[in-house]
């Protein structure tokens, strides 16, 4: 489910610890992820290129009937184990990717308070890896999931709230090791090899209906989602959209991808939308069986917009600074 989004300011790489007596808690900003499926084409990555924590375990692929799905389709339990949910004060805020024991990737403005332009206290954020509904009808039901509190977060260095957005990335540092299972595992980084799929997945728990359907309130998945969208680099993206909004289309350089769904009723189309951000676009290259982070859903004009693409943050060019982080932290 997509939204539209604006750009965050972050100035430290570390968090505080104890929150103050009173504070503003953004509403869900920005969103452009989509819900998720998947084909791809691409050379292998070469798992050399992937951290050592995650070789030979990252991007576990299920195979099933459900491999090709558009649309917006519920996903399997535990069919993609990197997922997280981020909380902020117990609520659901964004989507996040596991990509080691201790680290989540997300957005960093679902770590930004607009209100008052300061980071929210690690001590109002959560992550949940393992889960499937967005509610469990009975406290603790699920137990594949594993909730944990986030220790620090780390900005990366070039993103500031409003002024620089296409750096708009944070890893939470959690405060235990995530225990690997069949239900929560990392997903691989993107190698030197990896190249750009025509087709990819996005999966998360946000809005589900937009303002251009009659609805009035909004309406946020109770499970995890899933879609396959087109994938474009961003030169491609600019050529093959050329009546997309001017606003969308100054945001579009080489960081960034775009994603496209299927048209799923009438003049609707797949696509992320509020309480998607932060959330992965994901696919398997051509001779593997991983599933490889290709983005981070980051920015839309609104949801499932004829002719609007989705953005996502190209992770191919984040990925020194992600390895930086894990060993370090």
């Amino acid at each position: 489910m997509v939204t539209t989004t604006a750009e965050r300011v972050t100035a430290t790489p570390n968090v505080v610890t104890t929150p103050p007596d009173m504070m503003t808690l953004p509403p869900d900003m920005m969103t452009t992820t989509p819900h998720v499926v998947t084909t791809t084409t691409g050379a292998p990555a070469d798992a050399a290129s992937f951290p050592p924590a995650l070789t030979g375990i990252c991007g576990g692929h299920r195979r099933d009937r459900h491999r090709r799905i558009s649309g917006g389709h519920r996903a399997l339990r535990g069919e993609f184990p990197w997922m997280a949910m981020v909380l902020i004060a117990g609520e659901n805020r964004c989507g996040g990717s596991v990509v080691s024991s201790r680290h989540v990737l997300t957005a960093a403005h679902c770590l930004w308070d607009r209100k008052t332009e300061s980071q929210i206290p690690v001590a109002y954020v959560e992550v949940i890896a393992g889960k499937h509904t967005r509610e469990a009808k009975i406290p603790a039901a699920d137990p594949s999931e594993q909730r944990l509190g986030v220790a620090t977060v780390v900005f990366h260095p070039h993103w500031q709230s409003g002024k620089n957005s296409h750096h708009d990335l944070a890893l939470l540092v959690l405060t235990s090791d995530l225990a690997w299972t069949a239900k929560v595992q990392p997903i691989c980084l993107p190698g030197p090899t990896t190249r750009m799929p025509s087709r990819a997945l996005t999966a998360g728990w946000g809005r589900t209906n937009t303002r251009h359907r009659l609805v009035m309130l909004p309406k946020y998945a109770e499970v995890l989602q899933k879609a396959t969208l087109d994938v474009y680099t961003g030169q491609e993206c600019l050529t093959r959209f050329p009546t997309m909004d001017s606003r969308t289309r100054r945001k579009i350089t080489d960081k960034v991808l775009c994603g496209v769904g299927k048209r799923h009723y009438k003049s609707f189309f797949t696509d992320a939308c509020h309480g998607d951000s932060g959330g992965p676009l994901f696919a398997v290259p051509d001779g593997r069986m991983q599933y490889v982070l290709l983005g981070v859903v980051w920015w839309g004009l609104g949801c499932d917009v004829p002719g609007e693409p989705g953005l996502y943050l190209r992770i191919s060019h984040f990925v020194t600074w992600i390895r930086k982080v894990l060993p370090s932290s």
